[in-house]
């Protein structure tokens, strides 16, 4: 005879197999729909209820159709804090020599960012040779920008060659990474909008403002990935919930388990040696 049970969430009855009980939960609350429990956790899933029951705070036990993405950074967003100041107080000194390399090859990033506007050009030079904070914003943009689009072409390739979905995965941050992009390149486009419309001395004063939102951007982009990973492995990863298993039951049935083969062990040993004992009698019988 089958007994019906009553869901917890939709307190609707159903035949006993299609009904888990996955947590410690007794009485009424015992028997959920496994479909019911999954629609509730998916609306949490950012939150307790997606891992345990908030009753009896047991865990969830369950497989994955698909194995799960491991790849996180778990930013510790103080201690980058301390990293990024330390970069930016570099970037002047990395400014200079970007500079000292610059000159060698004629002043090339100035022909570049004006996009071959002569009078452009010419502001900038005469900006640049008469104003030390102007010199020292343009050279520290200019590092800054190649820093991040190394760090994060590098922080690009590597992930990718640690996920597997690949696909999904840039389906889900491919819009973070390409905005992340075009911030990190603003002097490229924003350097020859605002000269060109006799703004230069605006662009000189948003700069630094810039590249503060750049190292926050930056995080922003480490957050997104976890955020990404943990929906790769949960949202977009079927899941099929345990039932509650007594894992003293477990372990007694492991320790029988044990006993039982050191006792056939012992068995062969036995039967082993008596096998001898009988072989050597009857070879001393066959001399004799």
């Amino acid at each position: 005879m089958i007994i019906e049970k009553e869901c917890r969430i939709c307190l609707e009855k159903d035949k006993i197999d299609e009904f888990i009980n996955p947590c410690l939960c007794m009485g009424t609350s015992k028997w959920v729909h496994s479909s019911c429990l999954n629609k509730w956790r998916q609306i949490n899933i950012h939150s307790k209820p997606y891992k345990q029951c908030m009753e009896c705070n047991y865990k969830y036990k369950f497989t994955t159709i698909i194995e799960l993405e491991t790849y996180k950074t778990n930013i510790n967003r103080n201690l980058n804090v301390i990293i990024n100041i330390g970069i930016y107080i570099a970037s002047f000194v990395f400014g200079y020599i970007f500079y000292l390399l610059d000159y060698l090859n004629h002043l090339d990033t100035i022909k570049i960012l004006s996009y071959n506007n002569n009078n452009l050009i010419n502001t900038t030079n005469i900006l640049l040779s008469n104003d030390t904070f102007c010199f020292l914003i343009y050279y520290n943009t200019l590092t800054l920008s190649f820093y991040f689009n190394v760090q994060l072409l590098y922080f690009f390739i590597y992930t990718l060659s640690k996920i597997s979905r690949k696909r999904l995965y840039l389906y889900l941050i491919g819009k973070k990474y390409l905005f992340n992009v075009l911030c990190f390149n603003y002097i490229y486009y924003l350097y020859a909008f605002f000269g060109m419309n006799d703004f230069l001395e605006t662009y000189y004063i948003i700069s630094p403002i810039m590249q503060i939102f750049l190292f926050r951007l930056q995080i922003t982009l480490y957050i997104k990935h976890d955020k990404v990973i943990d929906n790769m492995n949960t949202k977009y990863n079927n899941q099929e919930l345990l039932n509650y298993v007594n894992e003293e039951d477990i372990e007694e049935e492991e320790e029988i388990a044990i006993i039982d083969e050191t006792n056939e062990n012992l068995e062969l040993a036995l039967l082993s040696g008596e096998t001898k004992n009988n072989i050597n009698d009857f070879d001393s019988i066959e001399i004799d």
